[in-house]
């Protein structure tokens, strides 16, 4: 059963709302039959994380792509942390996934969170961003040492 955690627009399809993963894939479904049949996908899909590690394990397809992400990690921190006097912020890593069929999405272990069926792709875009930033809000809530919010010293 469907759990509101965004009001009567975005639903927890899996997970305990009380007792969020911190991982999640956010989906969208577009309802224009025009648009699909030219090629536009039918589902929107993006996994979100706030552990570094578990966002390699999950976009990463082979040892390059580790490699360059933990590349890109360790510039970005040691950028951060030269030009903004050592604070670096927690953050929250997220990519879009395509999924062969929508029965993919409940492969994984994460949470499940849909963000609504809309006639405009920006739309089913835009609701996903949305119900990450609402999820990792209460994600924060529940979990007091969270970073998504705070600053780490």
């Amino acid at each position: 059963m469907e759990t509101p955690i965004g009001g009567e627009f975005i639903r927890l399809v899996r997970g305990n709302p009380n007792k969020l993963e911190g991982r999640v894939i956010c989906f969208s479904r577009l309802k224009d039959k025009e648009l699909i049949k030219a090629g536009v996908p039918s589902i929107f899909t993006v996994f979100a994380t706030d552990n570094f590690e578990k966002y390699i394990q999950r976009v990463a397809s082979n040892r390059q792509e580790v490699n360059y992400l933990r590349e890109m990690k360790r510039r970005a921190d040691k950028e951060i942390k030269e030009n903004c006097g050592g604070m670096i912020l927690g953050g929250i890593y997220s990519s879009q996934i395509r999924l062969k069929d929508e029965s993919e999405l409940y492969n994984g272990g994460e949470d499940i969170v849909h963000t609504g069926e809309y006639s405009n792709p920006l739309s089913c875009a835009g609701s996903i961003k949305f119900g990450i930033h609402l999820y990792f809000f209460k994600y924060d809530e529940q979990n007091m040492d969270s970073t998504k919010i705070r600053q780490k010293v």
